[in-house]
């Protein structure tokens, strides 16, 4: 049988994100184009070989609120993981929320059908001269500083910005869809549906990347990424399995 290393996969740690690279050596066309290629040709090896045995791969709860199992790195595309939203279970801790990512993200859908709102930014210095317009959709900028062992740290200087929806997505099972870096988005998968796609995470470019509070929070948060249960690996496995016809 096919395995991942096939592919110029190395299996173990997930560390591209901890590796900066210069975002002008991973122009957005070319890297979407290699990881939607490499996304078609994987997809099958991952649903038959990958998930029977998913309790095998450690994953944490995304703040977004679904799992993130990493599969391995490539040498030139970065990092290959399985994200999953079981139906009917969702933690997460300080989200989900609109953000951004420090790298590009290409993802095919396996299971389901994705759903997403992309954002452009207006800071409140601009968009509100005085306290003259309601400011009840301002929401404020942190950043996210990623540590090991699953650890976070926001922190806001106090930028109060106005998210603004340019497009609200629906991407359906088979097909690939991107974020580049830099561009905010917030998934709007409902909580009863059962979506998995399967990511390719280009290299970091920054070290630091912005996501989207309430006002009213503190200036510095300690998020930690919870590691998913035992339990729950076993339930998404089996949705999984019993959407594919596997086992």
């Amino acid at each position: 049988m096919r395995s991942l290393e096939a592919f110029g996969i190395k299996l173990g740690s997930d560390a591209q994100h901890r590796l900066m690279v210069d975002i002008g050596d991973f122009p957005p066309g070319d890297h979407f184009n290699r990881a939607a290629s490499f996304l078609t040709e994987t997809s099958s090896v991952v649903l038959k070989e990958i998930v029977p045995h998913l309790e095998d791969y450690p994953g944490r709860w995304n703040p977004g609120s679904f799992m993130v199992f990493p599969l391995g790195l490539h040498d030139e595309l970065g990092s290959l993981r399985l994200h999953v939203w079981p139906a009917g279970l969702r933690e997460t801790s300080y989200g989900p929320n609109i953000h951004e990512h420090g790298w590009h993200l290409s993802s095919l859908v396996l299971v389901g059908h994705y759903s997403d709102n992309l954002y452009k930014l207006e800071h409140a210095s601009v968009v509100d001269s005085g306290a003259s317009r309601a400011k009840a959709d301002l929401l404020r900028l942190y950043m996210t500083k990623r540590n090991t062992g699953g650890q976070d740290a926001l922190i806001t200087d106090g930028t109060l910005v106005r998210p603004k929806i340019i497009s609200e997505r629906q991407i359906p099972e088979g097909q690939i869809h991107h974020i580049e870096a830099g561009a905010y988005h917030f998934t709007t998968i409902p909580l009863e549906q059962l979506v998995v796609t399967l990511v390719v995470d280009s290299p970091a470019f920054v070290d630091a990347t912005g996501v989207l509070l309430d006002s009213n929070r503190p200036a510095q948060i300690d998020r930690r990424r919870i590691q998913v249960k035992h339990s729950h690996v076993l339930l998404a496995r089996e949705q999984i399995m019993r959407h594919h016809g596997l086992g």
